[in-house]
C-alpha cells in the first residue's frame, strides 16, 4: 500500500479507461455487416451481428473464452481473407471515431505535474500506437508499455515490471487503474502495485475477482482518490480537475 506522501507514479490502462472503445462496438459491427452483406447468409449474419455485442472483445485463455472476432469468424465460418477484411474494417471505424472520455485530458495534465505517468496497454504495437496517435496522448506519458512490444500481456507480471522499470519506480510507490479485474487488477496486485478498478458495465459479464484495493466509477476520479488518501507529498489543485 502507498504510504502517506509516498506516491511517485500513476499507471493507467487505455481502452475503456481513457477512451470508450466498447461504446463504439455497435457502429463497428454495423460496418462489418455492411462489408459482409452478400457474402454470408443474411439471416446468419444478422443473428451473429446482433449477438456479437454481448461477446467479450478480449476473451480469456485461462477461462477458456475466445475473443469477439474469433467467435465471429467461427460463427460465420469466415475464411482468412474475409477475417482480414473484417478486422481491417472493424479497426478503421474505431480509429475514425475514437476519442478521450470527457475530462481525461485535464486529468492527465493534473497528474503529470505531480507524479510520473505511465500507460500500460494490451494489444499489438500497430493497433495500440495508432490509437495513441488518434487520441493525441503520446506526449502525455513519461512511459508507454505495450504488450505487443514487450512480449508479455496483462496480467503477466513481466509487463508490469517492465513499466515500473521504465520509470525506475518501486511497486509500493505506484498506483494502477484499469477496468478489467482479470487483467488489470490481477497484474497490478501480482507485482505489489496498488490497484484501482474503474467500474464499468458491459453487455458481457466480468469476473468478480480479484478485488481491487479501490473502486471508482470514472478514471477522472483518480486525482480525488489521491488527495483523499494523502498520497502526494504536496497536494494542491491547480489543474482544473475537481477534487
Amino acid at each position: 500500500m502507498i504510504a502517506r506522501g509516498g506516491l511517485r507514479a500513476v499507471f493507467l490502462d487505455m481502452d475503456d479507461t481513457l477512451c470508450d472503445t466498447e461504446g463504439l462496438t455497435p457502429r463497428r459491427l454495423e460496418a462489418v455487416q455492411e462489408l459482409l452483406h452478400g457474402e454470408i447468409d443474411s439471416a446468419l449474419l444478422a443473428r451473429v451481428i446482433s449477438e456479437a455485442g454481448g461477446w467479450d472483445p478480449l476473451g480469456d485463455n485461462e477461462r477458456g473464452r475466445v475473443n469477439r472476432l474469433q467467435r465471429m469468424k467461427d460463427a460465420l465460418k469466415l475464411n482468412d481473407d474475409q477475417l482480414a477484411r473484417l478486422r481491417t474494417r472493424y479497426n478503421e471505424v474505431l480509429y475514425d471515431n475514437l476519442k478521450l472520455i470527457d475530462g481525461v485530458s485535464e486529468m492527465l495534465a493534473w497528474l503529470r505535474k505531480r507524479v510520473k505517468l505511465g500507460l500500460i496497454t494490451n494489444g499489438s504495437s500497430e493497433l495500440q500506437r495508432t490509437k495513441i496517435a488518434r487520441l493525441g496522448i503520446n506526449d502525455s506519458f513519461d512511459s508507454i508499455t505495450i504488450s505487443g512490444e514487450i512480449g508479455f500481456h496483462k496480467p503477466d507480471p513481466e509487463l508490469f515490471d517492465a513499466a515500473l522499470g521504465s520509470l525506475a519506480i518501486e511497486p509500493d510507490t505506484a498506483l494502477y487503474a484499469g477496468d478489467r479485474p482479470e487483467f488489470d487488477i490481477k497484474g497490478a496486485q501480482t507485482v505489489g502495485v496498488t490497484s484501482v478498478l474503474i467500474q464499468k458495465k458491459y453487455d458481457y459479464p466480468l469476473p468478480a475477482s480479484p478485488v481491487a484495493e479501490f473502486v471508482i466509477e470514472d478514471v477522472t476520479h483518480v486525482p480525488r482518490l489521491i488527495i483523499e488518501n494523502d498520497w502526494l507529498a504536496v497536494a494542491k489543485n491547480d489543474g482544473g480537475v475537481s477534487e
